[in-house]
């Protein structure tokens, strides 16, 4: 008679369950949408055009944006826990700088998800009683700087985080897909930094990227995620399992 032994999944596994785990939370916040034609002026259109479509969305608007919080906050737990992996493989520099700079981003981006959900749908309002804010028009600049910001530190993280996967061995294929996301992001942003006040080199931002900001963020976590589940990593000290008989 023979026994199955089954087997625990490793910390790289579940890593790549929380990252992949994004997915779900993501579309309970499209879902929450109440109109997508008035959702994608509201993330696409200029003012006043954005806010009229806000105004359209209502409440609606403010929970996708708190489905995207929990999101980015999902995203840290899974890459806390692959950092804690990368580093028991020897990534003991790359791998804690990558999730730093992330994890700066990401408090950076929550901050811009707490104002996105709130201001725009109060301005909204006021545009639809025929007053423009101009307490929101004052904020749009320092909403734009936050934003800048955590793309650009979250681009930079990823490539970091392709560094430390192919160093560590533990998903070269996917470390490599992640290092050149990360480095042709990273390079694409750099048009942003004339809003932070420094010379951009990198000319006009291609509109495929603008197209997907900040959606290439998770989706990038998603495809991490899992790629990492079928990844099968041998545990230190320990042999192969084996059916038992």
């Amino acid at each position: 008679m023979y026994y199955c032994t089954v087997r625990r999944p490793t910390d790289t596994q579940v890593a790549g369950a929380i990252l992949a785990a994004t997915l779900p939370v993501l579309l309970v916040g499209v879902a929450s949408v109440s109109d997508s034609s008035a959702y994608g002026r509201a993330v696409s259109d200029s003012y006043p055009g954005n806010l009229e479509a806000i105004a359209v969305l209502g409440a609606s608007w403010s929970r996708a944006m708190t489905a995207f919080m929990a999101g980015i906050v999902l995203i840290c737990v899974g890459l806390a826990l692959l950092t804690t992996t990368l580093f028991e493989k020897g990534s003991h520099l790359t791998a804690p700088a990558a999730f730093t700079v992330f994890l700066i981003g990401a408090v950076i981006f929550i901050v811009w998800l707490g104002l996105e959900s709130t201001l725009p749908v109060w301005a909204g309002d006021e545009l639809k009683r025929g007053s423009p804010s101009t307490a929101y028009l004052g904020l749009v600049s320092l909403s734009g700087v936050l934003f800048v910001t955590f793309m650009s530190l979250a681009y930079i993280s990823i490539a970091l985080f392709g560094v430390a996967l192919v160093r560590s061995g533990v998903a070269n294929w996917a470390g490599w897909a992640t290092l050149a996301f990360g480095a042709v992001g990273a390079a694409a942003r750099s048009a942003d930094l004339s809003a932070l006040g420094f010379a951009s080199w990198a000319g006009p931002v291609p509109t495929w990227i603008l197209a997907g900001v900040p959606g290439w963020i998770p989706l990038w976590a998603i495809a991490l995620g899992i790629a990492l589940v079928f990844v099968r990593t041998a545990v230190p000290g320990r042999a192969p399992e084996r059916m038992a008989a």
